[in-house]
């Protein structure tokens, strides 16, 4: 996971292989299988959803089609 504190938008956490969509955040899915870690996957999850409960933008590296328009566009993206 990364977070990242970006200059006009805030707080953002692109979370990476911990939770690859907004799907798997709201169902608590963890990531694959077999995993090695499943209590640490978890916890990741757990993390993340924290995350987003306090407002931290997510940005998920496998996003259903509907969440691409929720997303900032370049540039803004990049501010």
């Amino acid at each position: 996971m990364v977070l990242a504190q970006m200059e006009k938008s805030g707080p953002t956490l692109l979370p990476g292989d911990a939770c690859y969509m907004r799907h798997s955040l709201d169902k608590m899915l963890l990531p694959g299988d077999p995993i090695p870690e499943p209590e640490a996957a978890r916890a990741a999850l757990e993390q993340i959803r924290d995350f987003s409960e306090r407002g931290v933008k997510l940005i998920f590296s496998h996003p259903f089609c509907d969440d691409w328009t929720s997303y900032p566009q370049p540039p803004d993206c990049f501010e």
